[in-house]
């Protein structure tokens, strides 16, 4: 099973950030998702003043129950392992973290889940790989742009790395053609405000234009 989610994630070269989705409308958000080609969804353990993590675990529990085979879920925002383990439970595939904490990517690899810590300098993303993690996350990105990606690419290149933060429709190839394996974005696909309003065919078009945008660079 982790080697299918490892696949996945790259193969499919996108991961969907999702947070402040609640779990009641967290369904036709990961159906409008799929509808545009993206099968690796990572919910958020953290979000504004109305976070509520309890319900965060319940929308990873239905959507793994609902389209377990069809999309691979994630927990992000992994800081303890006490939030691992909850997420775990509920049926999180893959952990994702801001940051580098050996404990947590212990126990993400003993439950046999992929992990996938954040790290940004060179120093933290090697101990990050040394530690276990089958992906980094180079967080956050956006302002340090490709450039940074390809810079790491060259000295790193055995570690797989995931460019996170600032990932847009207009960028995203430049992270993928520098030496990312795959992207995570958040706000700028998974739009709150179309989901608010219930406007999933909107979403699902954006998952179509980031996979195209995805699709074209691979076959090139």
């Amino acid at each position: 099973m982790p080697d299918d989610v490892k696949k996945s994630i790259l193969s499919d070269k996108i991961i969907a950030i999702i947070r402040n989705v609640r779990s009641e409308q967290i369904e036709q958000v990961a159906e409008a998702l799929l509808k545009g080609n993206i099968r690796c969804l990572e919910l958020a353990l953290s979000g504004g003043a109305n976070y509520d993590e309890k319900d965060v675990l319940n929308s990873i529990e239905r959507i793994r129950k609902k389209y377990d085979g069809q999309i691979y879920v994630g927990a992000g925002t992994i800081l303890t392992v006490e939030q691992m383990k909850s997420a775990y439970n509920s049926g999180a595939q893959y952990m994702i973290s801001p940051n580098v904490n050996p404990d947590v990517i212990a126990q993400t690899k003993q439950c046999g889940c992929i992990s996938i810590p954040g790290a940004y300098s060179p120093t933290e993303i090697i101990n990050a790989y040394e530690y276990g993690a089958d992906l980094v996350k180079v967080f956050p990105v956006g302002k340090a742009g490709a450039s940074y990606i390809k810079n790491l690419s060259v000295p790193l290149g055995k570690i797989p790395l995931i460019a996170v933060g600032g990932v847009t429709l207009q960028n995203v190839q430049e992270f993928l053609h520098a030496g990312a394996v795959a992207v995570g974005v958040g706000g700028n696909l998974v739009d709150i405000q179309l989901i608010q309003q219930k406007r999933y065919s909107e979403l699902a078009v954006k998952a179509k234009e980031f996979h195209r945008q995805i699709s074209w660079k691979v076959d090139k």
